[in-house]
């Protein structure tokens, strides 16, 4: 084997070593930022992502930031209930109710 094909051989080797550390460098890389992104887009806590809870609505009604009615229908809202009968009207016009005398 002469010189010049032994230091080819040895550039070769060098060549495929830094070729594999700089694949092993890309997936390294690749899965530091997938771990970034899923951490910056995902929400601080689960729990706070809901638009309110009951605690909330209480709070706004007391201070007067929502009416009663309002209250009472994103409290059923809140519960999963269905609409109140006069919410479910579309004429805008309260039913009647029998009246016990």
């Amino acid at each position: 084997m002469s010189v010049a094909a032994l230091a080819q051989a040895v550039s070769s080797g060098r060549l495929i070593l830094l070729i594999g550390v700089a694949i092993a460098a890309l997936i390294v890389f690749g899965l530091l930022a997938l771990s970034l992104r899923r951490r910056l887009l995902a929400t601080e806590d689960p729990e706070r992502g809901e638009a309110f809870d009951l605690e909330t609505l209480q709070r706004q009604r007391r201070a007067g930031q929502i009416t009663e009615e309002e209250f009472r229908t994103l409290r059923r809202a809140l519960l999963g209930l269905p609409p109140e009968p006069a919410e479910r009207g579309g004429d805008g016009e309260e039913p009647e109710r029998s009246r016990d005398v």
